[in-house]
C-alpha cells in the first residue's frame, strides 16, 4: 500500500510510469499546490521510471493525488479513496499519533 510510512513520520510516495514524465504530489499538506512538490525520477531498466518523494507529516489523515504531465491521477497503489472538500476524488492515508 502506498505511501510507505517510515520512522520519523516520513511518508514515502512512489509511482511507476514511463520515463520522462513531469510528476508532482499535491495534497492537504501543501495547500493542493500542483507544482510545489516535484517527485524525483529514478529510471528502471524496463523503459519506465519510479518517481519518489518523501515528506514528514503530522499525525492524522492526509489527502493527496499526483499530477502527471498536468493531469490529476489517484494513487494506483492505495485503495483508500474519498472526496475532498471541493468534491473531487482523492487518495488518503492515516499517520498514527504514536508513530515516531
Amino acid at each position: 500500500i502506498s505511501p510507505v510510512l517510515k520512522s520519523g513520520r516520513q511518508a514515502e510516495f512512489k509511482l511507476v510510469l514511463p520515463r520522462g514524465k513531469y510528476v508532482y504530489l499535491a495534497g492537504d499538506f501543501n495547500g493542493w499546490d500542483p507544482y510545489m512538490m516535484k517527485m524525483k525520477e529514478n529510471p528502471l531498466s524496463s523503459g519506465k521510471s519510479v518517481y519518489t518523494l518523501s515528506i514528514s507529516l503530522a499525525p492524522g489523515k492526509h489527502y493527496y493525488y499526483f499530477i502527471v504531465d498536468g493531469e490529476k491521477i489517484l494513487d494506483p497503489e492505495n485503495p483508500n479513496i474519498t472526496h475532498s472538500n471541493f468534491g473531487e476524488q482523492v487518495s488518503y492515508f492515516q499517520i498514527a499519533a504514536d508513530l515516531r
